[in-house]
């Protein structure tokens, strides 16, 4: 069951940040509501330095792609070494 489901089954004033943005309120606004809350944050959208949800992502996607890369850049690195072994051995 998703947080929202869980929350309207128990009648709980659902709060979230989705993408940095909050929905019908905000943490605060939502204590002066007097409600039992279910509060879904995304901390690590907040903690980011630049408080910019597009550049979080576009820094995850970076990561992910040098994760990826890696493998292959070593076997290039790899493949140049035994090229130049296999000339020196030629010679």
């Amino acid at each position: 069951m998703d947080a929202y489901a869980a929350a309207r089954e128990r009648d709980l004033l659902y709060v979230s940040d989705s993408a940095m943005l909050w929905r019908d309120h905000t943490f605060h606004t939502a204590l002066d509501e007097d409600r039992n809350l279910c509060l879904l944050a995304h901390s690590h959208s907040w903690l980011h330095p630049q408080d910019d949800y597009i550049a979080l992502i576009r820094e995850f996607e970076a990561r992910a792609v040098q994760r990826a890369a890696a493998p292959y850049d070593a076997f290039v690195d790899a493949l140049a070494g035994y090229y130049a072994r296999r000339a020196d051995e030629g010679n």
